[in-house]
C-alpha cells in the first residue's frame, strides 16, 4: 500500500509552520515530511505529530556542509550525530541527504568522490544509529539550478 507523505514545507507554504502538520491530519494523510531540522522547533514538532496521530516520514538531515567539497568532510559526522538524534526524538527513520551544488572549475571526478567519501561517513553513523540515509538528486532544469546530483543514472 502506498503512504503518500507531502513535504509541508512546499504544501501549504502560505500557513505557519506548525499549522501545515495540523493541515495535514485533517486532509486525512498519516505522515510528512519537512526539510532541514535547524530552523525548527523540534519539541512543538514533536507535540503536534503526537497530537494529529501522524509519522514524520522523513526530513533533511545537516551534513556538516556541501559533500560535493572535501572540505566539509571533518563536519558530516557530527552533522549526521545530531540529525540522528532529532529523526530518534521524532521517531522517524528515515533522512535525505544533499550532496550541494557543483563547485566551478573542479573536475566532476573529484566532487564525485568527495561526495562517495562524505556518504561512507555519513552512512556509518546511520548505520549505527538503525536509521536510512537518502540521497537526494534535484532537478536543476526548474529550481535547484547548479546542483550537483541531477541524474537518476549518477544518483543510483
Amino acid at each position: 500500500m502506498i503512504k503518500l507523505s507531502p513535504c509541508i514545507e512546499a504544501l501549504y507554504n502560505k500557513l505557519p509552520f506548525m499549522e501545515r502538520i495540523e493541515k495535514v491530519a485533517i486532509i486525512g494523510l498519516k505522515a510528512f515530511e519537512f526539510w532541514g531540522w535547524g530552523n525548527k522547533d523540534i519539541d512543538a514538532i514533536k507535540s503536534a505529530k503526537d497530537k494529529f496521530g501522524l509519522e514524520v516520514s522523513i526530513f533533511g538531515a545537516d551534513s556538516g556542509g556541501p559533500l560535493v567539497d572535501p572540505a566539509n568532510r571533518g563536519k558530516i559526522a557530527d552533522g549526521m550525530k545530531k540529525s540522528a538524534e532529532v529523526a530518534h526524538k521524532l521517531g522517524c527513520k528515515r533522512l535525505i541527504i544533499a550532496v550541494g551544488n557543483e563547485i566551478p572549475n573542479v573536475d566532476r571526478k573529484i566532487q564525485h568522490q568527495s561526495i562517495v567519501d562524505g556518504l561512507k561517513i555519513a552512512a556509518k553513523v546511520m548505520e549505527d544509529e538503525g536509521l536510512i540515509l537518502c540521497v537526494e538528486p534535484l532537478n536543476v532544469l526548474v529550481n535547484h539550478k547548479g546542483y550537483y546530483l541531477s541524474t537518476s543514472e549518477e544518483g543510483f
